[in-house]
């Protein structure tokens, strides 16, 4: 599958719907781990490395729109694509979550950008 076609069904209000009802971020997690479309996008990116700066560029789109406030109904969205960049290439989940952590108004993405933090921070330790 091409890689814009992952997006396409990632930012579609029925992949933020299956998320946005989830009330624990544990739950959130492996409803992610279990999502077929995150799981092809994985194995995609894991083949192709050279896409995960498109993944990467996908993030910021999204918080810029919701920095100018066009948008603020895409947290899953972001959330998913961090919960792939952490799988694939710890490094641009770091700066991806950094990036999330200076944007307001989100909070799955929020809640694993702090994850991703904590936990990159562990492993280096």
């Amino acid at each position: 599958m091409e890689t814009h076609k992952y997006f396409d069904t990632i930012e579609s209000l029925e992949f933020q719907v299956q998320f946005s009802i989830l009330s624990g971020f544990r739950s959130v997690r492996e409803a992610m781990s279990e999502d077929e479309t995150l799981t092809q996008l994985i194995k995609h990116l894991e083949s192709q490395p050279r896409r995960v700066g498109e993944v990467q560029t996908r993030i910021d789109r999204l918080l810029d729109r919701i920095e100018s406030f066009t948008d603020i109904s895409i947290d899953e969205s972001i959330a998913a694509y961090l919960f792939c960049l952490q799988k694939v290439d710890p490094c641009a989940a770091l700066d991806a979550s950094k990036r999330i952590l200076e944007t307001g108004g989100l909070w799955w993405s929020v809640q694993l950008a702090l994850y991703v933090i904590e936990t990159t921070e562990t492993e280096a330790a």
